[in-house]
């Protein structure tokens, strides 16, 4: 898992960013048939997915003293897809077929915008 140091008044504030911010990661968690069989992710994985997300914009806000607000745009952007990406990679496996088409499905897109974002990580991760 990932440490955060958060910069925070008090835990009931922190844990109430926390709770707004989890509530707010709404994403595709539906099984989708593949071959007959149901692939996606299980309750507590979806669960891990969800903090992992709400636990890094919420890191994002609070480091750049914005308010704690996740948004739409927050869950569209690279970041959040690389959280799912990472998660259905780990499970289906690097860069598979299911993979992909399992991300996809969670973020509510397709499978190309899916590997256009794994192409473009993996472009700007070989600069460096």
């Amino acid at each position: 898992g990932q440490s955060y140091l958060f910069n925070c008044n008090n835990a009931d504030e922190l844990l109430r960013y926390y709770c707004e911010c989890y509530q707010k990661v709404q994403l595709n968690f539906s099984p989708l048939d593949s071959r007959g069989k149901e692939r996606g992710f299980g309750v507590n994985e979806q669960a891990a997915i969800r903090q992992t997300i709400a636990l890094h914009w919420m890191y994002f806000y609070l480091v750049n003293s914005l308010p704690v607000e996740l948004t739409a745009d927050d869950l569209a952007h690279p970041d959040t897809w690389q959280f799912v990406i990472i998660a259905s990679e780990s499970k289906y496996g690097r860069g598979t077929p299911q993979a992909i088409r399992i991300a996809a499905h969670v973020l509510g897109t397709t499978a190309l915008q899916v590997q256009n974002c794994i192409d473009a990580e993996e472009h700007f991760s070989s600069i460096w």
